[in-house]
């Protein structure tokens, strides 16, 4: 059975301007390094027990990236989770596990 997590990434320069809003997806990117922990995810992925989908969007109102991961299974998560440098990159990336509610709320 599929394990879906529901984020919000402020990005990694949220606490220089947390009312900063967005024009696009490529700003925050640009803005936040996002490639940084994009490309970490990646690895993470195609280096753990089976991999993940994910999705990105930038949320309605303009200030922070919506992310949704969708595991195979219970154990690519529990995998996933105990993925070396993970907790230290979403901390520096200010990734923070939502409800699926919230996270539509801000769709």
């Amino acid at each position: 059975m599929a394990v879906v997590v529901h984020a919000f990434i402020y990005g990694k320069n949220f606490f220089d301007n947390p009312d900063r809003e967005y024009t696009d997806f490529d700003e925050f990117k640009a803005v936040n390094n996002y490639s940084e922990l994009s490309d970490f995810l990646d690895t993470m992925s195609s280096e753990a027990s089976g991999s993940f989908e994910q999705e990105e969007a930038l949320s309605g109102n303009k200030k922070l990236l919506l992310q949704k991961i969708t595991f195979a299974d219970e154990l690519t998560y529990i995998n996933a989770k105990g993925y070396a440098g993970r907790t230290d990159m979403f901390s520096d990336h200010n990734v923070i596990r939502v409800t699926e509610e919230l996270y539509n709320e801000y769709k």
